[in-house]
């Protein structure tokens, strides 16, 4: 796979020949119409900007190379590079479908499948914390559980409408809450000369952050940095929060793939909860029981009393119906059977267990390669990080050569899916990432 392959597209020319598809329509001679008709509606909407880890999967679809390669998309797999179903999730499947022919398909509630709701919390939280002061709704996974959380804030907030985010961070964290209003803004996370968590640039922004604003944080399997505070740190974050009196706002999404337990994966959040913060929590089942296409998740807003939960309960439950009037029953009841059945919890658990050991165990194989074939410069932050991702720190520039001349696809910021490195392609990408950044 050496030497340039000749692709359809190259990553540049992607981007530039949609972009000059839509200009050329543009300017193409349109017919005659009237000011009424539906034509002249849309005339000034421009063309949005591609996600950018949609478009590098495209790219990777179109690449007609036998032996190219995919590390974009942040979906678990197999040593065999195929998707990964969990035996546990699979018998609840199985067990609710059978159910179902005795069940009625009648819309669910508004704010979803109850069981689900309190062992979703229940798992965050623990099994002893659970209070009529606090409330979760199911939703469409965490990317919806982020927009209602930002919806409801937009609405009835009464702090700064800003929220800060992570320097890097998922793009989408970004677009939901500027789509409601918040003046977004970074504070500083990795530090890209070290390839480390950046203690110093984090606590020096934290503590300048405005009373009464958003932050939002992710307390393990950071996307894309892969790292996180200690536990010693995120007790000193929660007491600054706290005394800024800041409302946190989490986001989680991979835990029992960081550590393989889940009480250690969800300390911040515990640890907040604690200390009697109102907060937000979006939590997804997409990427720890790979549910991903089944999009279930859940939003947890904690409130001061049993008065107020059901004031904000009922705003959140107004918000659900203009959206999507219910989240889908089936999901619900999959995700609550795994976690309410002692047997088929202990399985997941076990799995998640046997997932985090193959991740660290591929990021110490690919650690040594690259320090054998590249020994000149460091390669530890690579056992450092945890969770699917590797922050590489390779440029776009280094990334856009993969792409183009070796058909390896990841993101155009560096990170590559740990998941997707097996012992079919591993001594191959180390060999290529020398060639490259030695160029």
């Amino acid at each position: 796979m050496s030497g340039k392959v000749n692709k359809a597209m190259t990553l540049k020319r992607f981007v530039h020949n949609a972009t000059a598809a839509a200009a050329a329509a543009m300017n193409r001679p349109r017919p005659t119409c009237k000011p009424s008709t539906l034509n002249s509606f849309w005339g000034k909407v421009t063309l949005a900007p591609r996600d950018p880890i949609i478009s590098i999967n495209q790219l990777y679809k179109q690449d007609p190379n036998p032996k190219k390669i995919n590390f974009s998309i942040g979906t678990y797999r197999t040593e065999e590079n195929e998707s990964f179903i969990f035996s546990s999730v699979q018998k609840a499947e199985e067990k609710v479908f059978s159910e179902t022919r005795i069940l009625e398909k009648e819309y669910s509630p508004m704010e979803g499948f109850h069981p689900f709701n309190k062992l979703a919390y229940e798992l965050l939280f623990g099994n002893d914390h659970y209070e009529q002061s606090n409330i979760t709704v199911q939703t469409l996974a965490g990317t919806g559980a982020l927009d209602l959380g930002a919806t409801f804030l937009g609405k009835f907030y009464l702090g700064r409408k800003e929220a800060f985010i992570s320097q890097p961070s998922w793009i989408n964290h970004y677009l939901i809450f500027t789509n409601y209003g918040f003046n977004t803004k970074a504070f500083r996370y990795y530090d890209n000369k070290r390839k480390q968590f950046d203690t110093n640039g984090f606590f020096e922004d934290i503590e300048k952050l405005p009373d009464h604003s958003v932050v939002l944080f992710q307390p393990c399997g950071h996307n894309p940095a892969s790292v996180q505070p200690t536990p010693s740190q995120w007790d000193m974050i929660s007491r600054i929060i706290r005394e800024k009196n800041i409302l946190p706002f989490f986001d989680i999404a991979y835990h029992g793939l960081c550590s393989g337990q889940i009480e250690s994966d969800v300390y911040a959040i515990r640890k907040f909860a604690q200390d009697g913060h109102h907060m937000l929590v979006s939590q997804s089942f997409s990427k720890n029981m790979s549910l991903y296409g089944d999009r279930v998740g859940s939003l947890t807003i904690m409130c001061e009393s049993e008065d107020e939960a059901y004031r904000v309960r009922s705003q959140l439950k107004n918000l659900i119906i203009s959206k999507y009037i219910c989240p889908p029953f089936q999901t619900g009841r999959v995700v609550a059977t795994v976690l309410e059945d002692q047997f088929l919890r202990h399985e997941w658990i076990e799995q998640l267990g046997g997932i985090t050991e193959r991740l660290q165990r591929t990021r110490w194989q690919l650690r040594r390669k690259l320090e054998s074939v590249c020994p000149e410069h460091q390669w530890k932050h690579i056992t450092e990080q945890c969770g699917i991702f590797w922050y590489s720190g390779l440029t776009s520039s280094q990334v856009e050569t993969l792409i183009n001349e070796y058909s390896i696809y990841l993101c155009e910021d560096g990170r590559v899916n740990i998941a997707g490195i097996n012992p079919n392609n591993i001594d191959l990408f180390g060999d290529v990432i020398r060639d490259v950044i030695n160029r």
